[in-house]
């Protein structure tokens, strides 16, 4: 989705969603072609194109990506993001904030089946304040921050490694 604001023409002022055919529909019918246009030229782009229907338009453009962000999260979830957010903002913005378990050099950002962004990666980005677009986050990629082993899965372990324990001390010195 683009946000499009052009100051004083509230008509044109709308978000619009870039179809399957990689165009915006404006209001009039009209298309417009978005193939090959980067993110980094939406605004200029669209200013150009938009200055067909108005003169000098003073216009903003916001690209947004949806994306999903899960794991040691308080709030995970699909969420649209503007692709000129810092991934730090977006995880404490939108997805509630880190938990306290969470293992940045553990975290990825994958598309499909594949990482994109490694933990080490992942953690110099927050470290850094990278937005998403730095990251070359596109929409459908899912931001997972994983989460450190739950010390109770710990006291289970050790539990059980001493019931063991017990039961062979029983078993050698009853028998």
């Amino acid at each position: 989705q683009i946000a499009v604001k052009i100051l004083g023409v509230e008509g044109l002022s709308a978000t619009y969603t870039v179809t399957p055919a990689r165009t915006l529909t404006l209001p009039s019918g009209t298309e417009i072609l978005m193939r090959g246009i980067l993110r980094s030229e939406v605004q200029e782009y669209l200013t150009k194109q938009f200055g067909h229907f108005v003169n000098n338009p003073a216009l903003t453009a916001t690209t947004y990506i949806r994306i999903s962000l899960f794991g040691a999260l308080n709030k995970p979830g699909f969420f649209q993001a503007p692709a000129s957010v810092l991934l730090s903002e977006e995880i404490m913005k939108d997805a509630g904030g880190p938990s306290g378990n969470v293992r940045w050099n553990k975290s990825t950002i994958k598309r499909g089946d594949r990482v994109i962004v490694d933990g080490p990666e992942f953690a110099l980005a927050v470290q850094k304040g990278m937005t998403l677009d730095q990251l070359n986050v596109q929409a459908g990629d899912e931001i997972e921050l994983a989460a450190k082993p739950s010390s109770a899965l710990f006291w289970r372990i050790v539990a059980a490694l001493g019931a063991v324990g017990s039961a062979a001390y029983l078993i050698r010195y009853v028998l």
